[in-house]
């Protein structure tokens, strides 16, 4: 006899249902009226406020009173975990809650997190113990927003979170003495799963030509590449570029944790588009000089420790083809990459 369903299944069957879940070993079933009630509650507080929904645990009793928990419905990648992360703290702020959970949070090896002295992020249980109290109510999001954080995530109140997420992530914080040269670029490229086929609409990367003017901006004495695998388009030349004038070219990246310490270790780094490189620089104290294409400052690169610069798109048709939420990795977008002129972008200029 088959199994109809494997034991992953069957578990998040179980305990990420959209009408019912179980966890502590009670049923919460979702509730519209709640969900509207908590959803308004949020959206008059915190702007950008992410959807969410209401489930309560069926066979208890709850008051107006009632203090709900935040669960996380699902982590994402590591740069975006740290943000759910402190998303949650700042939902979990405004509803009173004094515990988040999470279903899987690999990154941290699903341990519990202090996020402030009277808030917790721990594992959801499916069964009950005699420790636990079992939320009457649960509000569940994936706490993540179009724009980031919630709110500035230099605030103090965010000041433990941070320190954990250091701890829980293993994030080095003393700089290597080769890293430190001040001749390395280190040069972080988005791969992996954008350039293997259809991909999130939001993750267009920078073309050539702004890699180009920025291993032009200084002398360099050493590049390193930072990549999970070779499918950007623009590795190829970064690579060719640096080889062409003797300038020695470091691999790095196909590990998480390989790339990781590059991003931390680095002193000047251009920036891919996306959470991980902001996300990791959030939990660094380490000056650092940081280049990055087009977009605004992310309020996680916020930190005194940093020194911004930016190439903008002067002409505006690559970032209308390739980075306005219409990423699709077409041919015509990967060609785009590699053809798009230097004299269409502008200077590297200093942000504030």
């Amino acid at each position: 006899m088959t199994r109809i369903l494997s034991a992953k299944k069957w578990r998040d069957f179980l305990t990420r249902g959209s009408r019912f879940f179980i966890a502590f070993g009670g049923i919460y079933r979702v509730s519209e009226l709640l969900t509207a009630e908590i959803q308004n509650q949020l959206d008059a507080k915190v702007p950008g406020c992410p959807n969410g929904r209401a489930y309560e645990r069926m066979g208890a009793r709850h008051s107006s009173s009632s203090t709900p928990a935040v669960l996380i419905a699902g982590i994402g990648r590591l740069g975006n975990s740290i943000v759910q992360v402190l998303n949650s703290l700042a939902i979990a702020g405004q509803l009173k809650s004094n515990r988040v959970y999470f279903h899987l949070f690999d990154a941290i090896g699903n341990a519990s997190l202090n996020l402030t002295p009277n808030l917790r992020l721990e594992p959801l249980s499916m069964v009950r113990t005699t420790r636990s109290h079992p939320p009457k109510i649960i509000w569940r999001t994936y706490a993540m927003t179009s724009f980031g954080v919630l709110q500035d995530p230099f605030d103090n109140v965010f000041d433990l979170a941070r320190e954990e997420l250091r701890r829980g992530l293993n994030v080095p914080q003393e700089p290597s003495g080769a890293a430190r040269d001040d001749g390395v670029l280190t040069v972080y490229l988005r791969s992996g799963d954008i350039f293997a086929g259809p991909s999130e609409p939001d993750y267009g990367q920078p073309p050539w030509a702004f890699y180009e003017k920025v291993l032009e901006f200084k002398p360099w004495t050493r590049v390193e590449i930072v990549a999970e695998d070779r499918g950007n388009p623009t590795y190829g030349p970064i690579l060719e570029w640096c080889r062409d004038r003797g300038i020695p070219v470091n691999v790095l990246g196909a590990k998480l944790e390989d790339a990781v310490e590059a991003v931390v270790r680095s002193t000047h780094l251009i920036s891919a588009r996306g959470t991980f490189v902001p996300s990791l620089l959030y939990l660094t104290d380490d000056d650092k000089e940081v280049f990055q294409f087009h977009d605004d400052k992310n309020s996680l690169m916020g930190g005194r420790n940093l020194t911004l610069w930016r190439v903008t798109d002067s002409d505006g048709d690559y970032v209308a083809s390739v980075m306005s939420n219409n990423w699709a990795n077409s041919e015509a977008q990967r060609a785009l990459m590699l053809a798009y002129p230097a004299d269409s972008l502008s200077e590297i200029v200093r942000m504030v």
